[in-house]
């Protein structure tokens, strides 16, 4: 394979200036390829350039899960007990969003030879072989693990949307609500925790009539950080991470 492969690049170097666009060329005005043949041949560019697309895609999303789970881990031990709120937020939203920068660089140059394969492909996807152990290795990359992570990716996705619709059943009811200060309030007679949303709070009775000055002052503090865009932002890296 190898003596194959250098034989061929040594030819298409020689006679046709190092560009594979000739040596096809030169087979269509010879008549030596056919158009079906062509055809065929297009259709295998093709389909390497999915495969290839599909496992760099796949490298990319595992290796974003990878760094949020060690910052996430990084942040647990040495900042979650902190009580500089606004740092941590930061810090939470920073760290995701890095996590998304990150495997766009190739953190391999500047490690050690014996620790680059952290960050490298299980194979080299632009060279498969005909070899089964090669075969084995492509099938898992481009097809059994894609489909896992798509079918983690559905399972979060629909869960999401199903707590999106109870909130939004939840803000529909009638009768409930109430607007002081320019933020709407929701006395529900189930027993839960108050929470906000946007510019709504949702708090039960026995709360409402316990504790409600300080519950309302606790939850304005969310409204007015705008933390509801974080929990938005916080859930689609879930749904994509599958974390």
């Amino acid at each position: 394979q190898e003596y194959r492969t250098g034989t061929l690049k040594g030819v298409v170097a020689k006679y046709f200036n190092n560009s594979y666009l000739g040596v096809v060329s030169s087979l269509i005005e010879e008549e030596s390829l056919s158009v079906d043949e062509l055809r065929k041949l297009i259709e295998q560019v093709e389909q390497g350039n999915k495969k290839i697309a599909m496992g760099f895609f796949f490298v990319y999303i595992l290796k974003s899960t990878t760094y949020i789970l060690l910052f996430y881990l990084f942040y647990k031990l040495l900042l979650s007990r902190e009580t500089f709120f606004r740092f941590n937020r930061l810090a939470l939203l920073g760290i995701s969003a890095f996590s998304f920068i990150l495997p766009f660089f190739k953190l391999s140059k500047a490690l050690p030879a014996q620790q680059s394969t952290l960050f490298s492909l299980p194979v080299d996807i632009t060279e498969m072989g005909s070899e089964p152990g090669q075969q084995a290795a492509a099938s898992i990359l481009f097809y059994v693990l894609p489909g896992i992570y798509l079918a983690g990716l559905f399972f979060f996705f629909f869960r999401t949307i199903l707590s999106f619709i109870r909130l939004y059943r939840l803000f529909r009811q009638e009768g409930i609500w109430m607007e002081k200060e320019g933020v709407k309030i929701g006395i529900v007679e189930t027993c839960m925790s108050p929470f906000s949303w946007m510019n709504r709070i949702v708090i039960s009775r026995k709360e409402w009539e316990e504790n409600q000055e300080a519950i309302l002052i606790h939850e304005k503090g969310h409204i007015q950080a705008r933390h509801s865009w974080d929990l938005v932002w916080m859930q689609i890296c879930g749904i994509v991470t599958l974390v």
